[in-house]
């Protein structure tokens, strides 16, 4: 990343007054800038960490690159939604590397094995070879699954409304998508089919929107199902990528972008938003302010004391959290490919009970029930001569068991901790090692991100992977929109669409359409 595309607020103080001061870095945050800046607004977007990104940002370490929350990502053709969004957004300077087909490769108990594959119809003929007797449900589900991705339009584009526009609408025409969104995955999949088997490989992908199927809404497994249909596709050049250019976006539009800059509280005149202050106590000034910051954060750090207690807080704050997660950066020396790995992300499954999600790290014999490994040197064009490969491991944890270290400072955690740390990190190399020695035999390195880490540099609330649950009740939380009870605050972010990349990057072109009326046009 170009060095005038941010500064530290530790060299620098911005200057004068700004038309939209954004709250957090992410790609909610970045997307809805650029936009805003397309259509001649002077933004000040303001990142707590060292590197803007959020969960877009890459580290390093002993020469290494690792990604902190990209690992694939759907719907980049020109005729989609996300993909015209970036090609917008970044003037078509973001290049999409496309994965093989198989995507995806599940191991499940017993040494089965099951590949997803990007083309829809390859994948229904695959379902239809290994489960026949399912052939009819399995038709049902792929329609269903067109149907819900049809109907989810107006229900994000309402997003855009106020509260009350949302809540009557919603209670008009709300029907033609509670029908989906109210529903678990679970008692969807339970209607269509009867097989157990069946039911898992299908749900098997809930890691990308954090709820497992008993508690998840069908209609976000029914969007990042259909999100794959036409491809899965990597950014060139890491997941910095994204920072890159959606920052030269609000530079060339005469914004800019801090780093190291933490705002304490918004600042209101008059019932009305007015800027943020910063920990340091410098004041911003803008028309508006965006927090691209997380609700929950936004709730209970960032508003007026007075707001916090109302009924719509109250409401907001009562949405559950998406679970924690441990990531074990892994890095490797020499062939990788050679050693069975690929661009193709793995999921190693230890039951066929994916509602089984956490790992109980209390148990020294358990191991993780639900493990994702990707390999993001391998997915990058610009790495293909490397010997340094990355890989990246996931595994969900509860909250719980780090809560009590929550308020505790970074390098100065107690030693109970950073045993627990070593310990946990060793237990998931030897896991990795029992189930790809080939593979774990070109290892050099590994470093733990626990849930404090998650909290530590992306601010995530009780250190989730994305934000809000992605539970029906959720979605059928009419006060959740990019407006608020307060006069010039927006909010933005996945918890205000959807979780992951593309859908928090929808909501920053929502919530700025919801600003600059119009930007919505971008979205059809």
């Amino acid at each position: 990343m170009t060095a005038r595309a941010y500064r530290s607020i530790k060299q620098h103080t911005p200057e004068g007054h700004w038309d939209t001061v954004i709250v957090g870095s992410g790609i909610a945050g970045m997307a809805c800038g650029a936009a805003l800046s397309k259509h001649g607004q002077r933004v000040l977007l303001l990142e707590q960490h060292y590197v803007p990104g959020g969960m877009t940002h890459s580290f390093s370490r002993k020469g290494f690159r690792w990604d902190v929350g990209v690992h694939c990502l759907g719907e980049q053709n020109e005729s989609d939604v996300a993909g015209k969004l970036l090609a917008w957004l970044t003037d078509g300077k973001l290049e999409m590397n496309r994965l093989p087909e198989t995507y995806e490769r599940f191991w499940f108990p017993d040494g089965f094995q099951f590949t997803y594959c990007s083309d829809v119809k390859r994948f229904r003929a695959q379902l239809i070879e290994a489960f026949p007797a399912e052939a009819k449900g399995i038709a049902r589900y792929f329609k269903l699954v067109s149907t819900v991705f049809n109907v989810a339009r107006p229900f994000y584009a309402l997003k855009a409304t106020p509260i009350s526009v949302n809540k009557f609408f919603s209670s008009a025409i709300g029907w033609s998508w509670r029908r989906y969104w109210s529903r678990t995955t679970r008692s969807v999949m339970d209607e269509l089919f009867t097989d157990e088997h069946l039911k898992t490989i299908l749900v098997s992908q809930w890691g990308y929107y954090g709820s497992p199927p008993s508690r998840s809404s069908f209609g976000m497994h029914a969007m990042v199902c259909r999100h794959f249909f036409d491809g899965a596709f990597y950014p060139v050049g890491g997941a910095a990528s994204f920072a890159r250019h959606l920052l030269e976006t609000i530079k060339a539009g005469g914004g800019e972008t801090y780093v190291a800059a933490a705002v304490s509280k918004i600042l209101v005149e008059n019932d009305r938003a007015v800027g943020v202050e910063l920990t340091g106590g410098q004041q911003l000034r803008a028309d508006r302010v965006v927090s691209a910051a997380g609700v929950k954060n936004t709730i209970h750090k960032l508003i007026p004391e007075a707001l916090r207690h109302s009924a719509w807080a109250k409401s907001l704050d009562g949405i559950t959290s998406s679970p924690a997660y441990f990531c074990l950066n892994l890095g490797f020396e020499g062939d990788l490919r050679a050693a069975g790995a690929s661009e193709t992300n793995n999921w190693l499954m230890e039951s066929w009970d994916v509602d089984q999600a956490f790992w109980d790290i209390s148990d020294p014999a358990a191991v993780p029930p639900i493990t994702y490994l990707s390999f993001p040197s391998l997915k990058d064009p610009l790495l293909k001569d490397t010997a340094h490969h990355t890989g990246e491991v996931l595994a969900f944890v509860k909250w719980g068991r780090f809560e009590q270290w929550s308020h505790t400072r970074r390098g100065r955690r107690p030693a109970e901790y950073e045993a627990l740390k070593k310990e946990v990190a060793s237990r998931l190399v030897a896991h990795l090692e029992r189930k790809l020695p080939r593979i774990m035999k070109h290892l050099v390195f590994h470093e733990l991100s626990t849930p404090l880490s998650t909290q530590y540099f992306a601010r995530s609330w009780e250190g989730g992977i994305y934000g809000y649950e992605t539970t029906p009740a959720r979605f059928g939380n009419d006060d959740l929109t990019a407006h608020t009870p307060l006069r010039g605050l927006y909010l933005t972010g996945g918890d205000v669409v959807a979780p992951g990349v593309a859908g928090a990057l929808v909501s920053g072109v929502i919530t700025a359409s919801a600003i600059k009326p119009r930007v919505f046009f971008r979205l059809l």
